[in-house]
């Protein structure tokens, strides 16, 4: 442990800072080797959090203590951007900072070098600073929003839609110029695709508060819902091609067609614009098996694994993009007593399959 010297009198001639930057390659590792050894907070890492940025934290702590030597101001400490980036929580940040900044003072009594006062305080000092940025505004911390907190959002960005939406039919139905109302067309169905995306944002935050969508059965024929959901697609430019059956089966047509408009979104945003969705339906065993599928770039084999995982960290925001909702549309599936199965491949592209029995009234019975 390390001990004060109760005067301000500098122990090393050629300063503390200078001190530091010689003992820097120590500190690291003994810290490093510290926060391992507690191994509760950090199952399963290899490396500290801080890792990346240790060094960057002791520079910026010599600067300190080089400005506080001379008794110039210096810059308060400075809140990195790779600071927080990453964590998985502020507990782990927190901790693997107050072993820095133990280890710092004990690799800094040395012999009868004893740490002043003044130095205790300069170090605590720039890690409260630190310490503080990082409760105040942590950025890596876990992407978790209540789903109470996603209704209100959900609410008030609805209102003002809603208001452009009729603003937008009153436009089209007013004017006789066909170009305006062609437009005003496209308005109203932007607008409804930012809606299906709020809906989609609302369902993915109940599903992480822990909640099953809930469905409500009825009679109706698939192809129809598809063709209701893929109607508007080439007035967007993407081509879009319906195969199959006819199937009349007992399902819940809300969260089908929420399903159905997720994967056709998702579809559109990572297949080549020229190339056409292929939405397909068919029954076998009886199940009805809804296919969607785009030509496009794979998904990485180690990214599937964890498509349908809600994102966790700013970096994992949804396989870039593939995995937002798809949580959702697996929950659907398997209230009916389905599942959703994925196939990507450069040469057949990205295939996700809807497959549920046909009647599936007992299983949301059950």
């Amino acid at each position: 442990m390390y001990t004060t010297d109760a005067s301000d009198t500098p122990a090393w001639p050629d300063g503390l800072a200078a001190c530091l930057v010689r003992v820097r390659g120590n500190v690291i590792a003994m810290w490093s080797a510290r926060v391992l050894a507690l191994g509760a907070a950090h199952a399963n890492v290899d490396a500290p959090l801080l890792a990346p940025v240790a060094p960057a934290l002791l520079d910026e702590l010599a600067q300190q203590l080089t400005h506080a030597q001379s008794g110039t101001a210096g810059a308060a400490p400075q809140r990195s951007g790779p600071l927080t980036a990453g964590m998985h929580a502020l507990a782990d940040l927190v901790c693997e900072l107050q072993l820095l900044r133990a280890t710092i003072l004990d690799a800094l009594q040395t012999g009868s070098r004893a740490l002043s006062a003044r130095d205790v305080e300069l170090i605590c000092a720039s890690f409260d600073g630190w310490l503080l940025a990082a409760a105040q505004a942590p950025p890596g911390l876990p992407l978790h929003v209540s789903d109470a907190c996603i209704d209100g959002f959900a609410h008030d960005l609805r209102n003002p839609l809603g208001v452009a939406s009729a603003s937008a039919q009153l436009i089209g139905l007013k004017s006789s110029d066909p170009t305006i109302t062609s437009l005003a067309g496209r308005i109203v169905k932007k607008i409804g695709d930012a809606d299906a995306l709020i809906q989609t944002l609302q369902d993915t935050a109940a599903l992480a508060d822990g909640k099953s969508p809930v469905l409500h059965l009825s009679a109706f024929e698939i192809m129809a819902l598809i063709e209701e959901v893929c109607v508007d697609l080439p007035l967007l430019g993407q081509p879009v091609s319906v195969v199959g059956e006819r199937i009349e089966g007992y399902w819940c047509m809300v969260t089908m067609k929420r399903s159905l408009e997720n994967l056709v979104t998702r579809a559109r945003k990572h297949g080549r614009r020229a190339a056409p969705i292929t939405v397909r339906v068919k029954q076998h065993n009886e199940r009805m098996q809804l296919s969607v599928n785009n030509a496009g770039p794979a998904i990485a084999p180690h990214d599937l694994a964890r498509l349908f995982e809600p994102p966790r960290r700013q970096e994992e925001i949804a396989v870039k993009g593939w995995s937002l909702g798809l949580p959702y549309v697996r929950s659907v599936a398997e209230r009916h007593g389905g599942s959703l199965i994925v196939d990507s491949d450069e040469a057949r592209g990205t295939t996700l399959t809807l497959d549920v029995p046909i009647d599936a009234r007992a299983y949301v019975a059950a």
